[in-house]
């Protein structure tokens, strides 16, 4: 597999609690695991959220802009699962 897309939700009472950071780290774990080159997520404009949460994770992303919202880009660490 190459790309998978990946999404969450915390509900507003949890918010800014480090639960979200979490979840896409647990994330980025399974798709690692399970062979995925990155992942991808598409966040609206309106959610300012979101970006501080991929500026505070362990792996970098690039985010890219397609003029009707934001996608979040992930390159997982996939090289130790070479077989050749």
């Amino acid at each position: 597999p190459e790309w998978a897309e990946m999404a969450a939700v915390v509900g507003d009472p949890w918010q800014g609690m480090g639960i979200g950071t979490a979840l896409l780290e647990y994330l980025f774990d399974i798709a690692e695991n399970e062979g995925y080159k990155g992942l991808y997520g598409l966040v609206h404009y309106n959610n300012h959220a979101i970006p501080k949460v991929f500026k505070n994770l362990s792996r970098s992303s690039q985010k890219k802009d397609n003029g009707t919202e934001l996608r979040f880009e992930v390159l997982l660490n996939t090289e130790d699962q070479d077989t050749d």
